[in-house]
């Protein structure tokens, strides 16, 4: 009863502190590359130590897909939820194992 529902909540707050690592990571990686990219491409000519335009569009992209994470309950679109469902399941056995083996 008890246990069950603490480890329910614990998960939940797990999979919060995953997504919010990795909408930041993500944020930060895909703005650099494209301000890398464009540099090469000439479209932009900034240098990105001196700017912050690579963290400030990074920061924007993960509070987007953060956003898009927590207003989805955190559960894939169901197009994908069918795609990734051997992945899914598997990840579901492997919390059940985690938190039920002694």
């Amino acid at each position: 009863g008890c246990k069950a529902a603490a480890f329910s909540v614990a998960w939940f707050i797990q999979r919060v502190i995953s997504a919010t690592h990795s909408a930041v990571l993500g944020g930060l990686l895909a703005s650099r590359h494209l301000l890398k990219f464009a540099n090469e491409r000439g479209i932009l000519t900034i240098d990105e130590a001196d700017t912050l335009l690579d963290e400030a569009a990074g920061w924007g992209l993960a509070a987007a897909g953060l956003y898009f994470q927590l207003s989805h309950h955190m559960q894939l679109p169901t197009w994908l939820a069918i795609v990734l469902f051997p992945f899914s399941a598997l990840e579901t056995l492997l919390q059940w194992m985690v938190t039920w083996s002694k």
